[in-house]
C-alpha cells in the first residue's frame, strides 16, 4: 500500500504577465459583445452580408462583408468592420471602424475609452452610429428599399 505523507505541492505561480493577458482577453470579449449584436442586425437587414472574424496585426477584427464578386451588386464589394485593440494595464479599448461601400472606402473612425460602465455606453453609441451610417450608405441609391434599422438599443 502506498502511503502519501504531507500535503500535495501548491500550484506553481502563474507566469509573468498572465494576469495582464487574461485581462486583455476579457476586455476584448466585452468590447466584442457590445458590437456583435449590431453586426448581426446588419446581416438581418442586408442579407447579402456575411459575418466574419480574424486576427490581424495584434488585434481582433470582427465585421460583415459581401462576397467579393456579388453579381447582385454589379461586382462591387461592401464591408463593415471593427478592429479591437486593448490595453489591459489601463483597462482601455480602442476600436477602429472601417467601411467599404460599392468598392469605395469610407473614412476610418476611431474610439478609445476606458471600458467601465460609462465607457460601455459610449462604445455602444459610437458603434451603433457607425453601423447605421454604413447601412444608410449601403442602401443609398438602391432600387429596392431597406428594412429599417432601429436606433434604439435592444429594439429590432
Amino acid at each position: 500500500m502506498i502511503q502519501v505523507q504531507g500535503t500535495p505541492g501548491t500550484r506553481r505561480d502563474e507566469p509573468p504577465g498572465f494576469a495582464r493577458l487574461l485581462a486583455a482577453f476579457e476586455l476584448q470579449e466585452r468590447a466584442q459583445a457590445i458590437v456583435a449584436p449590431l453586426l448581426a442586425e446588419l446581416v438581418r437587414s442586408i442579407p447579402r452580408l456575411r459575418a466574419w472574424k480574424r486576427f490581424s496585426s495584434g488585434a481582433w477584427v470582427v465585421g460583415v462583408r459581401t462576397e467579393a464578386e456579388d453579381r447582385t451588386l454589379g461586382g462591387r464589394f461592401a464591408r463593415f468592420d471593427f478592429e479591437i485593440r486593448v490595453d489591459a494595464a489601463q483597462r482601455r479599448v480602442e476600436l477602429t471602424s472601417r467601411a467599404t461601400v460599392r468598392s469605395r472606402d469610407r473614412a476610418t473612425e476611431k474610439l478609445s475609452v476606458v471600458l467601465d460602465a460609462d465607457g460601455e455606453v459610449a462604445l455602444h453609441q459610437w458603434a451603433e452610429r457607425a453601423a447605421l451610417q454604413f447601412a444608410a450608405d449601403f442602401w443609398t441609391g438602391r432600387k429596392h428599399g431597406a428594412r429599417q434599422l432601429s436606433a434604439e438599443h435592444g429594439v429590432t
